[in-house]
């Protein structure tokens, strides 16, 4: 037999609880010290704050082909032998955060759950659409919702505080925010007995920032990963490691193919189950720092200029990349009926590499001959471009030919990219390629 001696840290000066022992089970009395992890789950559970006393038997179970790792000194994690019970407030907003509070519910009505109660905190409906006429509310909201959890909508922390009890004293111990989008400010972090927890969709600190998904496509990842972090009082992404996936990471599926939208839907279960374990182990009790040590990108706020593309500058791959990240790539071309102002286009969010079933026999004179980054159009010699289903061809900066299905002229509505622009009246007059018609615009767009 062998014994493992856990301890319950003092915090806020109050007295060092005893040491208690928890024996091992007889079966893993052989197990090497150097094993990829332990979870001890010990523990008579205190009550709750809705008085609720669950007792939950003392077990020592291997994870053999486990995902991620605590960055612990040890193999083996240090485990108080009783955890206090939480009281979380749950930040969130959408698809992603969604993942991690079902998760985390589910682990609250589980037993032996020290979780006791979950407030949910997310930002105000907002009125969207023409004439702003739809109320669209935070997904997370409905789901709160449907789970019966408290629910508190804002868009500052300033002038809010967190629900209280009866004496007027705040009853929150732990802040979650996932997907958020606010810094939870210290006066918040510093009357939570255990602080704040952040699961963020990469490999801290690789991809600090608030579009981590959208970088990762970006810079062609083919591996990324998801931390659960301490929230930092005054700065996102500065808090220390509680768990992380193990390096190199989750391969990334299709990575030329997938859009930022599938990557979230892969991340986000990971995401959940690791903030679970994190809660569950008692890992927010020693959080270590990364041990992630290669060369790290950013991954700032994306904003609508960062969907501005310029194809005499970019090559494909990169324009294709920012098609899956983030869609709604834009150009500005001059109004052909008034030069003095500019027209935006809006491409759809199909977008690939053309190929000769997009040109024919004429694709290497096409290829040849086009002028980089002035978009066209081919059609068959009989076919009118008005009510045309052709895409928008155009040459990028590494001789490259993108194909854009649809587009949206401002002032139009979306539809084929090549009809499109014929009723915006961009294209000069067509030349003939031997059985087909190839409409180029005037001007570049920029």
């Amino acid at each position: 037999m062998f014994a493992l001696f856990v301890e319950f840290g003092a915090r806020r000066n109050k007295p060092r609880p005893p040491l208690r022992v928890l024996q091992s089970h007889k079966s893993h009395c052989s197990m090497p010290f150097g094993i990829s992890r332990l979870t001890l789950r010990s523990m008579s559970y205190p009550a709750c704050h809705y008085g609720r006393s669950i007792a939950h038997t003392t077990t020592c179970i291997k994870h053999s082909s486990t995902l991620w790792t605590s960055k612990r000194l040890s193999s083996i994690s240090q485990k108080p032998s009783t955890l206090e019970p939480l009281r979380i407030l749950f930040c969130g907003s959408d698809e992603f955060s969604i993942r991690s509070l079902e998760a985390l519910h589910q682990y609250s009505q589980s037993e032996g759950s020290h979780v006791c109660s979950i407030d949910v905190a997310t930002k105000t409906d907002k009125r969207t659409g023409r004439g702003l006429r739809t109320i669209s509310a935070p997904p997370i909201k409905g789901v709160a919702q449907r789970l019966s959890l408290p629910l508190h909508q804002f868009d500052t922390f300033k002038g809010w505080n967190p629900p209280s009890s009866n004496s007027g004293r705040s009853y929150i111990n732990m802040v979650v925010a996932v997907s958020f989008g606010l810094l939870v400010p210290p006066r918040i972090l510093n009357a939570c007995r255990f602080g704040g927890l952040n699961v963020h969709p990469s490999m801290l600190p690789d991809l600090k920032g608030s579009a981590p998904v959208e970088h990762a496509i970006i810079h062609g990842y083919t591996t990324t990963g998801v931390t659960v972090q301490t929230l930092h009082p005054s700065k996102f992404d500065e808090g220390q490691v509680v768990l992380q996936t193990t390096y190199p990471g989750i391969q990334i599926p299709n990575p030329e193919q997938i859009t930022a939208a599938e990557l979230k839907s892969v991340l986000a279960p990971v995401g959940a189950e690791m903030l679970v374990q994190a809660i569950r182990d008692g890992l927010y009790l020693q959080p270590q720092e990364s041990s992630v040590s290669e060369s790290v990108n950013f991954a700032p706020k994306l904003s609508p200029e960062s969907r501005h593309v310029d194809f005499r500058a970019m090559k494909a791959v990169h324009i294709l990349r920012l098609n899956r990240a983030m869609g709604r790539l834009w150009v500005n071309i001059t109004d052909p009926e008034s030069e003095a102002r500019d027209v935006r286009l809006t491409f759809g969010s199909v977008m690939r590499l053309a190929g000769p079933q997009d040109l024919g026999n004429i694709y290497q004179d096409i290829v040849n001959q086009v002028e980089i980054g002035l978009p066209f159009a081919c059609i068959e010699i009989s076919e009118n471009i008005m009510g045309s289903a052709a895409p928008l061809l155009v040459k990028t900066a590494d001789q490259s030919i993108l194909c854009i299905a649809e587009m949206t002229v401002a002032g139009m509505k979306a539809g084929q990219s090549a009809s499109q622009a014929a009723k915006a009246k961009f294209f000069s007059e067509a030349s003939v390629h031997g059985d087909r018609k190839v409409y180029q615009f005037k001007v570049p767009p920029r």
